[in-house]
């Protein structure tokens, strides 16, 4: 598996949440009469005079017994997808595993058997077998690849059916500490003309976590292989030419399908406010930012990463040849 897209994306998630949080702390500050407290996202330069809240991520990582090992599961179902395995599958990629199916079953030819007792025709079709488009693109991919598309019998060249499955990813949390930083007031002042900062922005912020605790995030699409799209532009230019008037139909929706993957769409990241730091865990973080911390609030962001689309050749068992050829297998 090519893991640079998917780390890339990544990369692109956390970034664009991390964003939305000082935007969406900015809003709450301004709601509450605080536009002159400025929001960073690290801590600021020494000698920073204007008050300020830093949202700094101290801790990343999967919650203690929560790691994920699932290979996932195929989506190329007609029926509702295994939940246990991929229950988040984003809905383009669902209508694409369906569609999958239906062009496989209008463009591939159906594989025949004399009798159940004697001899099978090989299972896959010959390009000669496929329309044009689907095997234009079956002859174009690399016969020396360790799971090759094509299969070579007898001088021929076979077709493998293909197989899309959704690898779930991981779950993370990204836990935050939030520090108010006040170096421009001076020390004189003893009412609450002048009250910490800490006391209202940090408060302020509690409130907000308390009653929207939603960052919507715009995200641009998760990336998918270039083999699955060459693929399936190959299967939808195949049945907008068929005969068939369902199939046409079907490459119309599979057109549509196929702008609707690369598109950005809004999603949903839940803040959850957490509970005091221990004192081990309070000395600890104090220790790595060498300065000391005086009030902060504790929350953590969920999220879902690395899930991805696994796009490859169909696998099927070995099956008996006609009398006097070698038998052919698949992997």
């Amino acid at each position: 598996m090519n893991l640079q897209p998917i780390l890339e994306h990544t990369n692109i998630v956390t970034t664009a949440v991390h964003d939305e949080l000082i935007r969406w702390s900015q809003g709450l500050l301004r709601q509450a009469g605080l536009e002159s407290v400025d929001v960073w996202g690290r801590f600021p330069p020494e000698g920073t005079v204007r008050s300020h809240l830093v949202l700094f991520p101290y801790r990343v990582g999967p919650e203690p017994k929560s790691l994920e090992n699932s290979r996932g599961a195929s989506i190329m179902v007609r029926k509702a997808l295994p939940s246990d395995k991929v229950a988040r599958v984003p809905t383009p990629w669902r209508d694409l595993g369906k569609q999958l199916v239906e062009a496989s079953h209008g463009l591939f030819p159906p594989v025949t058997v004399d009798r159940p007792q004697t001899r099978k025709r090989f299972p896959f079709p010959t390009l000669s077998e496929l329309p044009s488009a689907l095997a234009d693109w079956y002859a174009s991919q690399d016969t020396q690849a360790e799971d090759p598309w094509t299969m070579t019998h007898d001088g021929e060249l076979y077709a493998r059916a293909p197989s899309l499955s959704w690898f779930p990813g991981v779950s993370l949390f990204a836990h935050y500490i939030a520090v108010a930083g006040d170096p421009g007031r001076g020390v004189s002042d003893r009412t609450s003309d002048a009250p910490p900062l800490s006391l209202g922005a940090l408060s302020t912020l509690t409130v907000g976590i308390q009653h929207e605790r939603i960052l919507n995030v715009e995200l641009p699409a998760m990336p998918a292989p270039p083999e699955l799209m060459g693929f399936v532009e190959a299967m939808r230019s195949a049945l907008i030419s068929h005969d068939d008037e369902d199939l046409r139909a079907l490459g119309e929706r599979m057109a549509e399908t196929i702008v609707a993957l690369s598109a950005t769409e809004a999603y949903q990241f839940g803040i959850v406010p957490v509970h005091d730091l221990s004192m081990h865990e309070f000395a600890l973080l104090t220790q790595a930012l060498q300065r000391p911390l005086q009030a902060v609030l504790n929350f953590r962001i969920a999220f879902q990463l690395g899930a991805t689309p696994v796009f490859a050749p169909g696998t099927v068992v070995s099956l008996p040849m006609p009398q006097g050829k070698e038998r052919g297998s698949s992997r």
